[in-house]
Formats: C-alpha cells, sequence, structure tokens
C-alpha cells in the first residue's frame, strides 16, 4: 500500500483537525455540536462534541499510510491511554477525557486499531534485514543448483556406456 499522491487530501485532513480536534483531551469529533451523549435520552458526557476513538484512529491510520509513523504512533497511544481497561470505547469525555460509559468495547474501533498498526511501515534497518535475508537464500538457491548440476554430471560418468 504507497502513499497518497503528495497534496492529496492533505488541505482536507488539515481543516479536520483544526476543526475537529480536541483541544483538551485530544481525539477527534465526528461533527460539530455532537450532542449524542450530551441530551435529554443520554446525558452521560460534559459537553457535546465528544472525541471518538474511531474518528481518531482514522487520522492515525492516515498518518500511518502516508509514512508519518510516529504521529499514527501518538494516536494510538492517545487510544489505549482513553480505554477502559484496555477497552476501546466509542467515545472520551470532551472535557476530563475519561471514557464515555457506552459501548465498551468498540468493535469496529478495535478494528481500526489493528488495521493501524499493521499499515505502519517497518524501519529501514528492517529493510536492510530483508535484503541481507534475501541475498542469503539466493546464494543458498545457486548454491544449491551449482551441486544438483555436479552431480547430475557426476552420475551421468558413471552410466554403463552399453545402457
Amino acid at each position: 500500500m504507497g502513499s497518497w499522491p503528495a497534496g492529496w487530501g492533505s488541505s482536507d485532513v488539515n481543516y479536520v483537525i483544526k476543526d475537529l480536534w480536541n483541544q483538551k483531551t485530544g481525539g477527534l469529533a465526528r461533527f460539530n455540536g455532537d450532542d449524542y451523549h450530551y441530551n435529554d435520552y443520554l446525558y452521560d458526557s460534559n459537553a457535546p462534541t465528544p472525541p471518538w476513538v474511531l474518528t481518531t484512529l482514522f487520522l492515525a491510520y492516515y498518518y500511518a499510510v502516508n509514512n508519518n509513523a510516529s504521529a499514527a504512533l501518538s494516536l494510538l497511544s492517545w487510544s489505549v491511554n482513553h480505554s477502559q481497561n484496555g477497552l476501546l470505547p466509542e467515545a472520551v469525555d470532551p472535557t476530563y477525557g475519561n471514557p464515555l460509559p457506552t459501548t465498551s468495547p468498540l468493535t469496529w474501533s478495535s478494528a481500526m486499531y489493528v488495521l493501524t498498526v499493521l499499515s505502519l511501515r517497518r524501519p529501514s534497518s528492517s529493510t536492510l534485514s530483508y535484503a541481507v535475508i534475501g541475498g542469503v537464500i539466493a546464494a543458498l538457491t545457486l548454491l544449491t543448483y551449482a551441486i544438483q548440476r555436479s552431480s547430475a554430471r557426476r552420475l551421468r560418468g558413471l552410466e554403463s556406456p552399453y545402457s
């Protein structure tokens, strides 16, 4: 999975961060004025527009596929730090940062966490390790081929001229 072409989406992402990032607790809200947890029938948030773990992990995924591992890891850490005993919740209180007493674990958030981790690029030292391992495998393959050819020649030399 390669990076997105330069400039594609980055202005949109920057706008979303500017508009929906919670300055007190971190994390991205779903949309401005979101009162899902802050209304008459479900009043478990101290303010409207709570950050959601899932939307924050969408941003982490964006960073991961665009080779910004430090930003992706920071948001992955944010998600774990705002979990309920390691279970990723649906949303976080926008004032105090504690997980809201709603759906937890939210399976979609957990799946996005895993996808983001799997999208992180390996460091260049790993790339060098894979190149060395590949070189060793290629050398062993060539050596095996040479030994097989040599053995075949010797066997042909041992065959009876009358066969």
